[in-house]
């Protein structure tokens, strides 16, 4: 145990010598033997040697700074110039050989600069705020034609949609009237006399499933049909349902709850039940849906004026000039009671008060009382009084020849129409196509 002990002492004596005469000579090497971050030098004389020792960078001046900017709105204004797109040139539509409507002479525009090339005026959507896109129309002649389609989402707003509500005189109606081509019928057949207040019932019952239609029932005395009520004796019903509009369509699913619930009421009543089959209202449904949706236009064309025009001044000018006013934004040609039968709408910008949007519903006007005469003398009206001047979409000035170009393209449109089957202007296109209630 001794000896282990003296040996430690014997290593940690060597140890102590060991480190005495390291340190000793690293003393007596002098300065260049200092501990490494230790420094003499002053720390002002060390800040300016490392100043020294970094490049110093040039400062733009003033007049720089001026190019530079120069420079960079050129870069931008370049940039603008290459994004611009090119000019399109639009071929003049042919007007259609047949079913053309009566030839009018639509009222020269009030403009003071005429153009060697008709501008073309675009068929627009009532709102700006989306951009419609184009429609994809089946025959290749609408391609050329300046038309867009409404856009569907801007107007449906979880809007309910229900049928036309029949006007039935005190007297009933020999026979109901059925549109073929937009409507289907689903019929009872009872085999004996039914209480008014259960064939009541039946129709409140079939109302519930929500979709568009309209009911008659036929009395048993006099064999004319009325709506339901609780008085009298009826032996039939006759249920009226609308396949589309440009706001809805019906589905499978809607066309099978019509069947299933005429067949219901059918087996209420005791009575036979018919309707056309599921699949065949679907597909005419679809079918009647893209006509409508194909020829759902407005010809649209701005009313510009140099400066902003106040609110009050185009309320005034809007009301000599014929308009009723909707909305703090929305005007309709006509009286409130007229609406129904309105096809000319003026709209005023919502965030730019120095234009004015003058609308024509194309497929609710009639051909032949000359549209678009109504159409540009109301334009010119409304011109003179505001001090403003007419265009198309694209800022050009319509003239006459842009005018008789307009017409053509709508004869041709109209000739689209009754190739769809639907008249013009008539109760069938407002029932497809109106937006006003």
């Amino acid at each position: 145990m001794n000896d282990i002990v003296l040996i430690l002492v014997a290593i940690a004596a060597i140890v102590l010598v060991g480190l005495f005469v390291w340190n000793h000579t690293q003393t007596n090497k002098g300065e260049k033997a200092q501990a490494p971050g230790l420094s003499k030098v002053s720390t002002k004389k060390l800040y300016d040697n490392i100043q020294s020792m970094i490049k110093p960078q040039s400062q733009p001046t003033e007049a720089n700074a001026r190019i530079g900017l120069v420079d960079e709105k050129q870069e931008k204004l370049q940039e603008a110039v290459v994004m611009t797109a090119p000019e399109v040139k639009e071929e003049v539509v042919q007007p259609a050989p047949a079913q053309a409507p009566v030839e009018e002479k639509p009222v020269e525009p009030v403009v003071q600069k005429p153009e060697s090339v008709a501008p073309v005026v675009q068929f627009a959507a009532p709102k700006a705020e989306p951009v419609a896109k184009p429609v994809e129309a089946p025959k290749p002649e609408q391609e050329v034609l300046p038309f867009v389609a409404m856009n569907d989402d801007e107007e449906k707003e979880d809007e309910e949609v229900v049928a036309p509500t029949p006007v039935i005189p005190k007297e009933g109606l020999k026979t109901f009237e059925v549109d073929p081509l937009m409507e289907t019928v689903g019929m009872i057949h009872a085999t004996k006399p039914i209480l008014g207040s259960l064939m009541l019932e039946m129709a409140n019952n079939l109302k519930k499933l929500g979709l568009p239609i309209r009911v008659y029932v036929r009395r048993a005395d006099n064999k004319r049909w009325y709506a339901p009520s609780n008085e009298g004796m009826y032996t039939e019903m006759a249920v009226v349902l609308l396949l589309a509009n440009r706001l809805m369509v019906i589905d499978e699913m809607d066309a099978s709850r019509f069947a299933m619930g005429i067949q219901q009421v059918g087996i209420a009543l005791e009575a036979d039940s018919e309707s056309e089959s599921t699949m065949s209202i679907m597909e005419r449904a679809r079918e009647l849906h893209e006509n409508v949706k194909r020829l759902d236009v407005q010809l649209s064309v701005v009313l510009s004026a140099r400066s902003a025009v106040k609110s009050t001044a185009v309320n005034e000018a809007a009301r000599l000039a014929g308009f009723t006013q909707l909305n703090s934004t929305r005007y309709v040609f006509g009286s409130a009671k007229q609406i129904g039968e309105a096809t000319i709408f003026l709209r005023h910008d919502e965030f730019d008060v120095r234009y004015l949007y003058l609308l024509l519903d194309a497929p609710l006007a009639v051909p032949n009382n000359k549209p678009l005469h109504q159409f540009f003398s109301v334009a010119n009206d409304l011109c003179s009084r505001l001090d403003m001047e007419l265009q198309d979409s694209k800022g050009t000035p319509i003239n006459t020849a842009a005018a008789q170009m307009i017409f053509r393209q709508l004869a041709d449109y109209y000739s689209q129409m009754q190739a769809a089957k639907i008249e013009p202007g008539s109760q069938q296109a407002r029932v497809l196509f109106t937006r006003e209630g």
